[in-house]
């Protein structure tokens, strides 16, 4: 399954926010590649389950860079991650099969 980025409303890609998930379908883990608009360096990945029950919270630093999530602990499911960072946000969603 490949991951499609949803852009919410606040969100432009000329901004240079985007966040990928790979791989995707997972099972032990993770990793969220992330690159942030110009004048950002920090922002926090979200992520709910596909009802929107918080799971989990990743802070994230530098304007681009890598970070991984263990999954191992995390039912089989789909899955949405938000990357936000200064007042913008992109959504994707993963799932997580084992």
């Amino acid at each position: 399954m490949k991951n499609t980025a949803i852009i919410n409303q606040n969100t432009s890609n000329t901004m240079g926010l985007n966040i990928t998930a790979k791989p995707n379908p997972a099972s032990n883990w993770v990793q969220f590649n992330y690159t942030l608009p110009t004048n950002a360096s920090m922002g926090e990945i979200i992520i709910t389950d596909i009802s929107g029950k918080f799971i989990s919270r990743l802070t994230i630093t530098g304007s681009k860079g890598a970070k991984l999530w263990d999954t191992r602990n995390i039912p089989n499911g789909v899955y949405l991650y938000t990357l936000q960072a200064i007042g913008f946000s992109s959504t994707g969603k993963i799932v997580i099969s084992k």
